[in-house]
């Protein structure tokens, strides 16, 4: 049946092929047609949790996205990957009257994983489930949140993993290159330090610790869900407000972090020798979540290193093959997150690819096409198109209002403000959103190949030098 469908289809598709397309152009955009995203509902239970629910019958399942406010900028100031840690053990631990095996086979008897992502504002939790299981998923996962036991045995053996993924990462150039940056960007601010921690830190760190840090930050009023599925939104308050019944904490939101500051223009270098490329990241802060300007973060990011057709990945790629792929994004959090460019390149196009970069940048500042604009408002439109058809991204995106306070129908009024955005709007807001005059500029490379070339390009002044971890060396 399978054969004969593809055959089917196979030859229906003959008269367009036999057209000859022409191979050495690039395909038009097809126009989307008028379209809003769909508008989730939103309820509180009577212990004061968030839930937002998109209702799509089409499939048996449900997509479920849970969300803490309790990231790594939040961590102590001396035990950096604290808040990692806790999420970590909310599995790893045990939970309710769940040893941690019991709690994964419980998950594995549903045919669950739960995923677990910590960046430096929150902690998240997703799963996706049959809709018939979703109270017992609900059950499973409220054991997680309202009732972890932070076994002391578990978290010896929880550690040591965190260990090693702490060692890997430092050994990873592609992350060396992130923590560091983010390091010199942002100094002693809360989104200064790797989310996973330091070796010191996660060794001398306790289960009371972790304990505590849950007390703290873990509550019914600071959680939020979000629901997209075969699920109605009063069934799924309820089986909410069941799921976390009992659950007594009095931690809310926590309040808002301080701005941080603008840092100096610097270029740092981490050594590793005999490397055969170097990771680069270049760029400055950029803006919050909230901000008024994300439809044109959204078209700049997106025409600059967001697509294979930007403009970084058509110059460092396409034209001088000094990378295998470029990128450009605003990362966006509670308060300004990183506007960066990034990319992995040859040991030896060091020097030109961050020329090039930088040139890339600067030409931002000018008006963009017409042509180049259009197509920018409909790459962008057509990935939010693109992730309300599939229930995990859609959660996602539902959760991302739920974080940040944003209205349910944020995501509807998109297509209207990116076709608002002309050339004078776009390049007004270019000049106020990127500074490419003061950049914070980050290489990890081999140091005696890459530093004499780096040294003749005109915007390197000086250069510091720093471990894996971001510490400067003398």
């Amino acid at each position: 049946m399978k054969r004969a469908l593809v055959m089917a289809l196979s030859l229906a598709a003959l008269p367009a092929l036999a057209a000859k397309p022409d191979l050495t152009k690039q395909p038009e955009l097809t126009p989307l047609a008028s379209w809003k995203a769909p508008v989730p509902t939103s309820s509180m239970t009577a212990a004061g949790t968030r839930v937002a629910v998109l209702t799509e019958h089409s499939l048996p399942i449900v997509h479920v996205l849970m969300t803490v406010p309790a990231g790594s900028a939040w961590d102590p100031v001396d035990r950096p990957g604290l808040a990692a840690a806790v999420a970590m053990m909310l599995q790893d631990g045990g939970a309710g009257k769940r040893t941690a095996p019991e709690v994964a086979q419980a998950f594995a008897d549903l045919g669950i994983e739960v995923e677990e992502h910590v960046d430096s504002d929150e902690v998240q939790l997703e799963l996706t489930v049959l809709a018939r299981n979703l109270d017992r998923a609900l059950t499973l996962l409220g054991d997680l949140v309202a009732r972890p036991r932070f076994e002391a045995t578990e978290w010896t053996r929880a550690r040591a993993r965190r260990l090693d993924e702490i060692r890997r990462r430092m050994d990873e150039p592609r992350h060396i290159v992130e923590d560091v940056f983010d390091r010199v960007l942002y100094g002693d601010h809360p989104y200064g330090h790797s989310f996973l921690g330091t070796l010191p830190s996660i060794n001398a760190m306790t289960v009371e610790e972790l304990r505590s840090f849950y007390a703290a930050h873990y509550g019914p009023r600071a959680v939020a869900i979000a629901l997209v599925g075969d699920v109605e939104q009063a069934a799924a308050t309820q089986a909410v407000a069941r799921a976390l019944d009992g659950w007594k904490s009095t931690a809310q939101p926590p309040a808002p972090l301080p701005a941080p500051k603008v840092t100096p223009a610097r270029v740092v270098i981490v050594d590793r020798p005999g490397a055969p490329q170097s990771q680069i990241r270049v760029g400055h802060l950029g803006r919050e979540r909230r901000s008024p300007d994300f439809a044109v973060m959204s078209l700049l990011e997106t025409v600059l290193g967001g697509s294979f057709t930007s403009r970084l990945n058509q110059n460092l790629r396409e034209k001088h093959g000094y990378t295998y792929g470029a990128r450009a994004n605003f990362d966006l959090h509670q308060v300004a997150g990183p506007f960066w460019c990034g990319a992995g390149v040859r040991t030896d196009a060091t020097g030109p690819a961050l020329k090039e970069t930088i040139l890339e940048l600067q030409g931002m500042l000018a008006p963009m096409p017409p042509e180049e604009l259009g197509k920018g408002r409909s790459l962008v439109l057509q990935s939010v198109v693109e992730s309300f058809a599939d229930g995990n991204r859609a959660a996602s995106y539902i959760a991302d209002l739920l974080a940040f306070g944003l209205p349910l129908d944020y995501w509807s009024r998109l297509p209207a403000q990116l076709a608002a955005l002309d050339v004078p709007s776009v390049t007004k807001a270019a000049g106020k959103l990127l500074t490419p005059n003061n950049l914070t500029i980050v290489v990890v490379g081999d140091r005696k190949a890459i530093e004499p070339e780096m040294r003749l390009l005109p915007f390197v002044k000086s250069i510091e030098f720093r471990d894996v971890e971001g510490k400067l060396l003398k």
